[in-house]
């Protein structure tokens, strides 16, 4: 997908997860159609971009983690 970057070396977790709200919301929308495919394609993208910034927050610092549910652990 791309990495949402502001210049070089500086990575806009707003806009990520700005877009991880729209994809969520495409996703609810998908699911209450029965549209497993875009259901399928819709969660797969929306965990790109939770591994992206959970990259991006390792790369800031290089001690905080940030898994799929939004925890922190810290990174040995």
């Amino acid at each position: 997908m791309g990495s949402l970057s502001r210049g070089v070396g500086k990575y806009d977790f707003r806009a990520a997860r700005r877009r991880i709200a729209e994809l969520t919301s495409w996703y609810r929308r998908a699911k209450h159609s029965g549209d497993e495919g875009a259901q399928w394609v819709l969660m797969a993208l929306i965990e790109e971009l939770e591994q992206e910034i959970s990259e991006a927050h390792a790369s800031r610092n290089g001690k905080r983690v940030c898994n799929f549910q939004g925890e922190t652990a810290t990174n040995q």
